[in-house]
This record gives structure tokens, C-alpha cells and sequence, in this order.
């Protein structure tokens, strides 16, 4: 997808929640700004990287999803106005009481945008400095009111292997490269990782070989050392260790030493996710 604008933070108040900033048309396919909750978040989460609390709760398949878009936006952006127009010489920028739109290519049009939030949080990756560039675009639809996230967390998300849905219980013996050290039977991730979240992320630093031994035949995400990431459940093999990710056509994974880990996490289930694709 294009990137369509670019956007930096003109004003941060954490005390009121609430930011404003500069969005410029970058790309002929940019034809209007809107004051659209749709098109506000996905600005954000354009910005949202890593571990950052709103990468973490909201993943990209989410933004294509105009049911989950409608019933959850609310919980993050409590409301978003266009303080400002700016437009180039000789442009014509009409209004349609959703859009501020313009016709034909128009690069250098730009808009300042006021967004308030649900809790600090959302934003708590910004700053004064954050410069960022958004493939960000409208939906009409109504949005939902939704209670605020922040206070449902624990209820949206499982680690309960047996009773949440999240994961699907499967004979050892039926695993490659199965060895007699294994238990009879675990539980492996059912859907895609998109389904589920990073949990108790712990750091390099942290990280010895009793934590690992607690984490084993759980689900767990992985960051190594030469960026290689992986989802899936954590298995010993050999002197190392191993995330395998067991699919319809075969199985995937990584391989590691404790010693080449940057971060390691467990898995939680999003119990209310309607995107659910099975692996």
C-alpha cells in the first residue's frame, strides 16, 4: 500500500490525553484528510512499533476488519477534529461534512489534526521528535461506544490453554523429530499470530535457563539477536532450544541458545478476536 501522508507531532499533553498533528499530503493517491475515527487510528498505528501499548493491542489484520474497526476504535480514540486546512495556491479544498477533500493530485496539501484518547497510553511511543509516514484511510461506519480497554484487558485476553479456545491440544508422538523426552500431549497455538499477544516480555538480561525450563511446551514469541523472530510452542531439542510453530502443510520455527535471545515472551489468546485465521 502507498504511503499517502506524513505525520509529526505538533502538541503532546499527556494530562489531557489528547494530541495534535501535522498531517501533509505526500502521494497523488492522498485526496482528502478527515476527521474519521478509521482514519485516525490507522494514522497511529502507523506509528505504533514494537512493544508499544497500542502495537501490542491492536494488530494490522484488525485495521482491515470494518466489524472489529466499528465495535473497537472507541476504546482507544474517545474523539479527533481538523483544527486546520492548508492548502497550496490555486487549490480548491471543498468540504462534504466528512471530508475535506480536493480533486486531482495535489502533494503539498496538508491539515492539523487534534486526536483525544482514551488513556495516555495509546501514545506513550510519541513524542515532541516523532516523525512518521501513514498509509492511513477513511471508514463510515458508526462507531460504537466501547468502556475503556485499559479496565478489560484481562477479560479480552487467556492464557488458558484448555479452556479459552486459543490453542488445540495434540499427541507428542505426532511431532517431527518426536522424541521420548516430550509429554504425551500439549497444546499448540490454533489460530495465527495475529490471534494472540506478547505477554511478561522479558529481556536479555533477565533470561536464564530457569525460565526457560517454565516456559517450556508453552506458546512464546521470540526475538533473537540476528532480528529473527518466531511464534510458537517452546520445545528442547538437543543442547538448544526450539519454537515450533506446527501447520496444515508441515511446520516452521527457530532454533536458539539462551545466549542468542533478545527477548522472549508467552503468548496470550484475544478472546474476542473476529479475525480468526487458523493455522
Amino acid at each position: 500500500m502507498a504511503l499517502l501522508y506524513n505525520v509529526k507531532i505538533k502538541n503532546l499533553d499527556r494530562q489531557t490525553k489528547s494530541i495534535i498533528v501535522i498531517i501533509e499530503s505526500i502521494h497523488p493517491d492522498a485526496l482528502y484528510f478527515s476527521d474519521n475515527l478509521g482514519f485516525a487510528i490507522r494514522l497511529l498505528h502507523d506509528s505504533a512499533l514494537g512493544d508499544s501499548p497500542l502495537a501490542n493491542a491492536i494488530d494490522d489484520a484488525s485495521l482491515f476488519n470494518q466489524d472489529w474497526m466499528q465495535n473497537n476504535v472507541r476504546a482507544f480514540i474517545e474523539s479527533c477534529k481538523l483544527l486546520e486546512i492548508i492548502k497550496p495556491s490555486g487549490a480548491a479544498i471543498q468540504h462534504n461534512g466528512s471530508y475535506s477533500f480536493w480533486r486531482g493530485e495535489v502533494s503539498q496539501a496538508s491539515a492539523v489534526m487534534q486526536i483525544n484518547f482514551t488513556s495516555k497510553k495509546w501514545f506513550d511511543h510519541l513524542n515532541l521528535f516523532s516523525n512518521w509516514k501513514s498509509t492511513a484511510y477513511d471508514l463510515e461506519v458508526d462507531y460504537k461506544p466501547f468502556e475503556n480497554i485499559g479496565n478489560n484487558m484481562s477479560e479480552s485476553f487467556s492464557m488458558d490453554y484448555q479452556n479459552s479456545g486459543g490453542w488445540i491440544m495434540m499427541p507428542t508422538e505426532k511431532f517431527p523429530n518426536y522424541t521420548a523426552d516430550l509429554p504425551t500431549q500439549v497444546y499448540l497455538p490454533k489460530y495465527s499470530l495475529k490471534s494472540y499477544r506478547k505477554a511478561n516480555k522479558i529481556v536479555a538480561k533477565d533470561i536464564n535457563s530457569d525460565l526457560i525450563s517454565n516456559l517450556l511446551f508453552k506458546t512464546v514469541y521470540i526475538l533473537k539477536q540476528n532480528k529473527e523472530q518466531a511464534f510458537g510452542i517452546l520445545l528442547p531439542y538437543e543442547d538448544k532450544f526450539w519454537v515450533m510453530n506446527l501447520r496444515k502443510n508441515g511446520h516452521s520455527g527457530a532454533f536458539f541458545t539462551i545466549s542468542e535471545l533478545i527477548t522472549i515472551s508467552e503468548a496470550e489468546f484475544n478472546q474476542n478476536d473476529s479475525f480468526l485465521v487458523c493455522i
